[in-house]
């Protein structure tokens, strides 16, 4: 559970709060019901060989990570193993578990047109109008240089909500129409906001860690690891469940997960996604119970290696998108001409080189 606004209690923004560590604590102990006591298919006692356990570089899901394991096996227990369990981590720049918004230019312009300009897309605008009016924002919406955000408003009531502290009374009417925006604009963030666009989208900010997990499970077969945590962010969920075809526009909870059970039977693997405990029918798939290779074939089109995704990155692959013929590419042009000439700050640089929600 993360609160973005300054603690006048001293904690810094970001921090994984005391109810957030309470909850990933429960969801280990979830954890733990599921595949050691009823599957069994972990010791009781932790075991380094079965269990693989990988972070993104950041505190708060450090410490996510820290409290799923404290739920699975027991802080006493963990504590009296002679080496602490090992949290693996990456150089945040070439971590395939966030979006890399900052080294890729093409994403970077992705994630610049939601972030910066989605207040504009029709439709989202007159709802930001709405609230901009609510929060007595009053100038012309020409001279606003920097115009509100449904993603940071979306924030800051969510963890408001959670936490019971004073909720900001005159949005309340509006806290539906503030959470489908913040979901869209993030939706758009990571998998683009035109059909033209978005299998480049969702190649450059998904492909790298569906590589990942696919090549996980191949080599599964043979590896004594049994059980692999992956912490990250709502970022990583939001890229993943849309190439997975399988986001319903909500913005993923806190503590928010996606599974994906692997499933042996007569020479054959077979996958089965569920998302926050709810089995789902992803992309390409005949059945929840998907056989891997249909799996691999359905995601074929959004996995790609370290020298495609440079070679994308560093392409004009958006401008050619918008010249194309014979698909509506409005969009990806309107896009790209907010781009053209426009000078930023540096509070709209870091925005547009941060992934959307982080």
């Amino acid at each position: 559970m993360v609160l973005y606004s300054t603690a006048r209690g001293g904690a810094l923004p970001g921090q994984l709060t005391k109810l957030g560590q309470d909850q990933m604590y429960i969801k280990g102990r979830l954890l733990r019901q599921q595949y050691i006591e009823e599957a069994s298919l972990l010791e009781p006692e932790f075991n380094p060989e079965q269990v693989y356990i990988r972070s993104t570089n950041i505190k708060r899901t450090i410490a996510t990570a820290r409290c799923i394991l404290a739920g699975m096996y027991g802080r006493d227990n963990l504590n009296k193993l002679p080496k602490a369990p090992v949290i693996h981590v990456e150089r945040l720049e070439v971590d395939p578990l966030i979006p890399q918004t900052g080294s890729c230019r093409t994403l970077r312009q992705i994630n610049h047109a939601a972030m910066i300009h989605g207040g504009d897309i029709p439709g989202i605008k007159e709802d930001r109008l709405l609230v901009e009016e609510l929060l007595g924002i009053k100038e012309p919406d020409s001279d606003k240089k920097h115009k509100i955000n449904f993603i940071d408003i979306r924030d800051d009531i969510a963890a408001r909500e959670t936490h019971g502290l004073l909720e900001v009374k005159s949005l309340a009417p509006l806290r539906e129409v503030i959470e489908i925006n913040a979901s869209k604009v993030m939706f758009f963030a990571f998998c683009g906001q035109h059909e033209a666009e978005q299998q480049v989208a969702m190649q450059l900010s998904t492909g790298p860690v569906l590589k990942m997990l696919i090549e996980t499970i191949d080599s599964s077969e043979n590896d004594r690891t049994k059980f692999y945590l992956y912490s990250c962010h709502d970022s990583t969920l939001v890229g993943l469940l849309g190439a997975l075809d399988v986001y319903d526009y909500q913005w993923p909870p806190f503590g928010a997960d996606i599974r994906l059970e692997v499933y042996r039977r007569d020479g054959n693997q077979f996958i089965r996604v569920s998302y926050n405990g709810k089995d789902v029918k992803v992309r390409g798939c005949s059945s929840e119970l998907c056989p891997f290779e249909e799996f691999k074939e359905a995601m074929g089109p959004y996995v790609i290696n370290e020298s495609q995704f440079r070679q994308i990155c560093d392409s004009n692959i958006l401008e050619e998108i918008a010249q194309a013929s014979g698909v509506d590419t409005s969009k990806t042009e309107e896009m790209l001409a907010q781009e053209k000439d426009e000078e930023e700050d540096e509070e709209t640089a870091k925005r547009s080189d941060t992934p959307a929600g982080m």
